[in-house]
């Protein structure tokens, strides 16, 4: 059944309970909310989520967090990737259902697979804290990595921290600077700072490449999953298990290919095994 005018309301609530804002006084007609009962009863996904953030909104008049819950559930459960966010954030903090940070992984994996930027940056968070999942640095940048390419400015701002310090792969000065000019243009609070104190580091030739990074992702096309962070594991996972795969830059130039030639041929897999293929082999086998 297709969204008709009288919901948009509905959606504008999204947004803004996405961004920690007030919604506004006007909740939707009684018409405009019958029709999204009828919407979401009949099967329709996009008004079973609807349906979900209007029973979520503060000042809804009708707020039922259970209610809420169970419709955002049953949207998540036909792979809607904005329910499947929330199914998991309602895990989270046990909203209109139990505290299950175990859970929610699976729901932010399951969104995140399908390029949502939000649960990919809760997934990566999880497993660079330990929360809800073992502890995997690498394979927590990566996903941050995937949402940092989507605008996440707090993925963006975390993104350069870690290269900074070299957590879950090799530190690299340009990349934490290109990160963190990014989420300052995007209106990271703390980025502008962060760049402050990083720049006393920067030589003049690394503050040139990571301008130049910032460039080319600036060009880089929308949406999706990126090869480049998953390259870019392929080679911090090699180089940690004594595969030379080079710098970690994510472009599977001659060092990685021949690394990867090497893994494959050591470990008895498939010799025409490419370097994206190894991505999800080697996040259990290191």
């Amino acid at each position: 059944m297709a969204m008709t005018n009288p919901l948009i309301l509905c959606i504008f609530f999204a947004s803004l309970v996405m961004c920690a804002c007030a919604p506004p006084d006007k909740i939707p007609e009684a018409a405009g909310l019958q029709q999204l009962k009828e919407g979401a009863f009949a099967g329709d996904v996009e008004s079973q989520y609807q349906l979900g953030m209007y029973y979520t909104v503060q000042n809804s008049g009708d707020l039922n967090l259970y209610r809420a819950y169970q419709w955002f559930l049953t949207a998540a459960g036909q792979g809607y990737a904005d329910a499947q966010y929330m199914v998991g954030m309602d895990k989270i903090v046990g909203r209109g259902t139990s505290y299950d940070q175990s859970g929610a992984i699976e729901y932010f994996r399951r969104a995140a697979m399908q390029g949502h930027a939000r649960s990919q940056y809760q997934f990566g968070k999880a497993y660079l804290d330990g929360a809800g999942v073992e502890k995997d640095k690498p394979w927590g940048r990566q996903w941050l990595e995937q949402a940092a390419w989507q605008e996440h400015r707090e993925a963006q701002f975390l993104l350069g921290a870690l290269f900074a310090k070299g957590v879950g792969g090799q530190p690299s000065l340009p990349e934490a600077w290109r990160w963190l000019k990014h989420a300052e243009k995007n209106g990271q609070k703390q980025a502008k700072a962060a760049l402050k104190t990083l720049e006393k580091r920067l030589s003049a030739q690394e503050r040139k490449a990571g301008e130049r990074l910032l460039d080319q992702q600036e060009k880089a096309p929308p949406g999706g999953l990126y090869a480049l962070p998953q390259v870019r594991y392929v080679q911090t996972i090699l180089n940690q298990s004594g595969f030379t795969a080079g710098y970690e830059d994510g472009l599977a130039g001659p060092m990685t290919r021949a690394a990867v030639a090497d893994y494959v041929l050591k470990n008895n897999l498939p010799r025409d095994t490419q370097t994206l293929q190894l991505a999800e082999y080697l996040r259990g086998n290191y």
